[in-house]
């Protein structure tokens, strides 16, 4: 019996990870096809439905920031350090394969470029800015004491819109160069 527990299980959690590496495959296709475009509207739609249909399955982290913010919290109990490593490779990988999907079949076009800045550390300091603003709104939705509305709808949709804010501070912008 101990041995279908523990298939069952493995099988799951396989399950789960590969559902949060699609779920990361899927956001980044669409933030990739919409943000460069200016349809603010279609990516908050989209990530919002997302949310609402991963929010059980997988928690709908859908990045590693957010990831370690859930590893280090002090009720460590709750999410796994090595289940929270499995996840943060996974979406980096879905991340990856969403970007090169966006652009080779939809011509994305992006920011992103390999010629060396000046001003790099703007960049960086863009990037952490985005990714506080991410997880502190994420942490105080997941968290009861601290949640804005008990109603998921709304919960939802203020973490669609903190992703949207931490990735505009973060790769928008008027440098757009992070």
């Amino acid at each position: 019996m101990a041995r279908h527990e523990f298939i069952t299980t493995l099988i799951e959690s396989i399950m789960i990870l590969l559902f949060e590496m699609i779920g990361t495959f899927l956001l980044t296709s669409l933030y990739q096809s919409c943000i460069p475009y200016g349809r603010f509207g279609s990516f908050l739609v989209g990530f919002f439905i997302l949310l609402i249909f991963s929010a059980r399955i997988s928690g709908s982290h859908y990045n590693p920031c957010v990831t370690l913010a859930f590893m280090l919290r002090k009720d460590t109990g709750r999410f796994n350090r090595w289940i929270g490593l499995a996840y943060m490779c996974f979406q980096t990988l879905g991340g990856f394969c969403g970007a090169l999907f966006a652009y080779y079949i939809f011509g994305a076009k992006s920011n992103l470029s390999v010629e060396p800045k000046d001003d790099w550390y703007l960049y960086m300091c863009q990037i952490i800015i985005g990714s506080y603003v991410l997880v502190f709104m994420y942490l105080s939705q997941t968290e009861t004491s601290t949640k804005l509305s008990n109603d998921p709808a709304i919960t939802t949709l203020i973490v669609a819109c903190s992703y949207i804010v931490a990735m505009l501070i973060g790769c928008g912008g008027a440098s757009g160069g992070a």
